[in-house]
């Protein structure tokens, strides 16, 4: 995990240049959750983003296509996660 925090849209960025693979926010409880840019999938003709969460109790986990919420938009707890 990168110790800097920044806000949604730098996050995004970091993202979309290829600087981490991840990201993810300090604020979220509960699962392990990480955000992921799919790029280049045949099915679909634009990029999207989706959430891996960790079902540590189920020892499974799930992906879903994720839109941020207000409270994601706004918040500035994001970071890159890196080597995980």
């Amino acid at each position: 995990m990168s110790e800097k925090l920044t806000n949604f849209g730098e996050a995004l960025e970091y993202l979309k240049l290829g600087f981490g693979d991840k990201i993810a926010r300090k604020g979220w409880k509960g699962f392990p959750m990480v955000i992921m840019l799919q790029k280049g999938l045949a099915k679909f003709t634009q990029p999207f983003l989706y959430v891996r969460i960790s079902h540590t109790t189920l020892e499974e986990t799930t992906y879903h296509p994720w839109n941020p919420s207000h409270e994601d938009l706004l918040a500035d707890d994001w970071f890159i996660v890196v080597n995980e």
